[in-house]
């Protein structure tokens, strides 16, 4: 074991340092979020806020949750979302119930 994954572990418990040849590359290894807020939704599509909030408009983006003022969207929604191509609420609403 490297003196560097030592003191990575020891310092950042919740992360693992693989090393290759010439580069490390870090692997988080803390649970994920299930559900997100806008902000973190349109990062997560790949889009900006503003076009975020255009397309929920247009009805083209997955429904959020309301969970108390807040309007969270869930992550494995907006994954499988982009994985089928961002198609149009009711087209998603079907492809949804199909599965």
């Amino acid at each position: 074991m490297l003196v560097d994954e030592l003191n990575a572990e020891h310092v950042f418990p919740l992360t693992k340092q693989i090393h290759a040849r010439s580069t490390a590359q870090v692997i988080d290894l803390r649970p994920q979020p299930l559900l997100v807020g806008a902000d973190e939704a349109a990062r997560i599509c790949g889009i900006g806020r503003t076009l975020f909030y255009d397309l929920k408009s247009a009805g083209r983006l997955p429904k959020p949750i309301n969970l108390g003022k807040r309007r969270l969207w869930k992550v494995e929604e907006l994954n499988a979302w982009t994985t089928a191509r961002c198609p149009r609420l009711e087209n998603w609403e079907k492809i949804r119930q199909e599965n």
